[in-house]
Formats: structure tokens, C-alpha cells, sequence
């Protein structure tokens, strides 16, 4: 079946309008004799060329819910919408497409694509040019009730935006952030440096990055 278009359907008026029957129009424009009255029984009720609808469910707008939380995750993780569709889903509780998450990142001006159209940003004097040079990494609260208490840790390629990998347990230690860093490294190499925020999870064993398994 073909999909008419604005002009078809025009066309398909017009030639009602000149008495030519309806199984030969159907016959030109390869739709059913029903769609053609179906169409021209829309133009005689409201005597104006039919609109076509958009297909499939109506476009819901971004509520500032939906912004505030795509901000704060990105914020705090700095990846792509396809990272932050799994982080949201995981921390926040809340199902939100990535496409949408896109779309949401590229009005704050926050997609890889759109800041490098902009003034650089200040966060932004931490980028480097290749893998691998620079890892950040911090712990965050999850505040998904059903992972009430637990604490998140999250090591991201500067360069890539990539997390390379994360951990959940129930404290904050520098235990902790070693056993998640040597099984990033074991996937992905060790990176020249990792930028953290100084709290003592990281700082009780200041000699991490340098006794990381290769």
C-alpha cells in the first residue's frame, strides 16, 4: 500500500471533484477504493483538503523533571546519552530513552557535538587528546531506594567519555576504589594519570595508579 503524501491527496479531490470514479483513482495512486472515499467523505464534511496525522503516539514535551536529572547526571558522569540512559535507569529510578536524553543534552548546549561549537567551558581545560591519558573518577550516594545506602564509584576516559568501568558496595573506601580500578586497567590498560576529587577513599592509598596491575 502506498503512503499518500499532501499532493496526492489533492489530486485524488480533484479528480472526485471531475466525476472520475473511484476504483480507478485507487487503481493510479495503488490505495483501496475505501481509503479514496474515506478521503474525499473528510474533504465534503469539512470542504478543505484533509491534514495528515503524524504517525505513531503524539510527541510527549521534556518536563523539567526529566531536564533537571539528565543535567545532574551528566554533571556527575560526564558520558553520551547511551551511557547516561543505563546511569539514570540504574541510579535515579528513571526510564528515559537515549534519543530523548540527546535531545535534552543538545538544548543545554551539553552533546559532544554542540560544545565544541561553543566557548570552551571551564571543566573543559581537563580534556585530553587521546585514551587513556586521563581517567576521573569519584563516589557518589545512590539514591534509588532500592540501593538505600549504598555507595557508587564510576572511573570515565576523559578523552572518550567512556566508563570503562563501576562498582557498588556499601562504603566508600580506598579497598574499594583499587578493586574497580585494577579491573579497569585489566580491561583497558592503565591510563598516565586519574583525577580524583582528594577525599579519602583515594588518598589513604596514594600509590594506586602506580601499582595497578598493566
Amino acid at each position: 500500500m502506498v503512503k499518500l503524501d499532501a499532493s496526492k491527496i489533492a489530486w485524488i479531490i480533484r479528480m472526485k471533484e471531475q466525476g472520475i470514479k473511484n476504483a480507478e483513482i485507487a487503481s493510479v495512486q495503488k490505495v483501496s477504493i475505501r481509503r479514496i472515499q474515506q478521503i474525499y467523505a473528510q474533504y465534503r464534511k469539512g470542504k478543505q483538503v484533509p491534514s495528515l496525522k503524524r504517525a505513531g503516539r503524539p510527541r510527549k514535551d521534556v518536563t523539567a523533571f526529566e531536564r533537571g536529572i539528565v543535567r545532574k547526571a551528566y554533571e556527575r558522569f560526564r558520558s553520551n546519552a547511551l551511557y547516561l540512559e543505563v546511569i539514570i535507569s540504574r541510579i535515579y529510578n528513571l526510564k528515559i530513552n537515549h534519543n530523548r536524553i540527546h535531545a535534552i543534552m543538545v538544548s543545554e548546549g551539553m552533546s559532544i557535538e554542540e560544545y565544541r561549537k561553543h566557548t570552551r567551558k571551564k571543566w573543559i581545560r581537563y580534556e585530553r587528546d587521546y585514551s587513556n591519558s586521563l581517567w576521573h573518577t569519584d563516589w557518589h550516594e545512590i539514591k534509588d531506594s532500592r540501593w538505600k545506602g549504598k555507595q557508587l564509584i564510576a572511573y570515565e576516559d576523559d578523552s572518550s567519555r567512556y566508563i570503562v568501568g563501576y562498582g557498588v558496595f556499601d562504603g566508600a573506601s580506598s579497598e574499594n576504589s583499587t578493586s574497580v580500578l585494577d579491573e579497569c586497567v585489566r580491561k583497558y590498560g592503565k591510563p598516565a594519570s586519574i583525577l580524583t576529587d582528594n577525599g579519602s577513599p583515594f588518598t589513604t592509598n596514594p600509590d594506586t595508579i602506580q601499582n595497578a596491575p598493566t
